[in-house]
């Protein structure tokens, strides 16, 4: 039996989705620029998916636009934030449990010196500390970038309530969520949340991979970083992906129609597996509060995590140590330190993140061969082999 429990990584495409994009490729292969009918009818099928992205989100179908994923869209629209946004201010604030694709661009421009980079203090429970977040903000905010679900812990973040303190010291910022994580799993509608700028990605929603959408508030208007063809209504140059694009469309759809169901069929799996540790095995916890059903971060203290990844992948269950865009790095993940584990619990921290397609006899398979490797694991490390 292979166990797939790296949802968070990437999905599997769905059947639905691949037909799709198989079809495009093969039958409506126009460019969409194009004026013939060949290209018509593409522009067609584009504009449906974009309906139904915009649907997902609850926005208008005109705030959406394709990019290649969640990285090029928070790239985008933060760069845009800041280029338009420094002619009056220069402070943007954060946390330290962004992913890569929205940290490693704010530093980019802090080490330019163009902006004043503050991030917001992190409680042990992986939730930011808004009461800081009242100390450090000011007039001169012109941007906040606060992601709807950490991809790591699976904590569901209070972007409304950090965007409301913000909007109340400098009207004129942009709030931005990168909702990688959360779009199509959970209620995150951009008009509820009142974000300017919104990102996810297809591919961890069963969806192809190397497409994903940006949501811009309309009203909102950015530079762009990207010139060409000026597709997107100029915003972002570049012939469509149409089928990954179309396939995206499908997959974005069955997620929004079978929500409800999927999380209710996920939290069961996780709490066959987070209950079943906590209980057989020594020495363990659970990393974060208030998170979703599809991502379970466990700390199994007195082992490395990278080992238990291995042993776990004899026996054909796939996990994670941490986020897959920072899995190959050495250092430790910034999510967890900044909620305050030690670098030995970090160390032995693994992620567990679920999707419809797994089944609680998947968990049940998994609960055993921890309860089974765990303790061999830890004796190897107390004789210090």
């Amino acid at each position: 039996m292979e166990i797939y429990f790296d949802n968070a990584a990437t999905t599997v495409t769905c059947k639905e989705a691949a037909d799709m994009a198989y079809m495009i490729m093969r039958e409506k292969y126009g460019n969409p620029s194009s004026l013939h009918n060949k290209g018509l009818e593409i522009e067609k099928e584009i504009s449906l998916v974009r309906e139904k992205i915009a649907k997902a989100w609850g926005a208008d179908k005109s705030e959406i636009y394709f990019t290649s994923g969640g990285t090029e869209s928070n790239n985008l629209a933060l760069c845009g934030a800041i280029l338009k946004g420094s002619k009056w201010g220069n402070r943007v604030i954060t946390t330290k449990m962004e992913h890569p694709a929205v940290s490693e661009v704010l530093k980019h421009y802090e080490k330019k010196g163009v902006i004043d980079l503050q991030y917001i203090n992190v409680m042990p429970n992986g939730q930011p500390d808004l009461e800081h977040l009242k100390e450090i903000v000011n007039d001169k905010v012109i941007l906040l970038s606060m992601m709807c679900v950490n991809n790591e812990t699976g904590c569901v973040l209070p972007v409304k309530a950090a965007g409301d303190i913000v909007k109340k010291a400098s009207p004129r910022a942009f709030i931005h969520s990168d909702m990688v994580q959360a779009f199509g799993k959970i209620n995150c509608r951009v008009t509820e949340l009142g974000v300017d700028f919104a990102s996810c990605s297809s591919h961890k929603i069963h969806g192809p991979k190397g497409v994903g959408a940006l949501y811009i508030k309309k009203g909102v208007t950015i530079p762009t970083t990207v010139f060409g063809g000026g597709q997107e209504k100029g915003f972002r140059s570049g012939t469509e992906n149409a089928p990954s694009i179309c396939g995206f469309g499908i997959a974005a759809e069955i997620s929004v129609k079978t929500c409800k169901e999927n999380e209710e069929n996920i939290s069961k799996i996780k709490k066959i597996l987070a209950n079943g540790v906590i209980n057989n095995i020594e020495n363990c916890k659970i990393n974060g509060e208030n998170t979703v059903s599809n991502i379970l971060n466990i700390t199994f203290e007195g082992l490395k995590s990278e080992i238990l990844l291995h042993s776990l992948e004899s026996e054909g269950i796939y996990v994670s140590s941490g986020s897959a865009c920072s899995s190959n790095h050495p250092s430790p993940s910034s999510v967890l330190t900044a909620m305050g584990l030690s670098h030995k619990e970090i160390d032995g921290s693994v992620r567990f993140s679920f999707s419809r397609y797994n089944t609680t006899d998947e968990a049940e398979k998994c609960l055993q061969v921890l309860i089974n490797e765990v303790p061999k694991i830890r004796r190897f490390y107390d004789r210090g082999i």
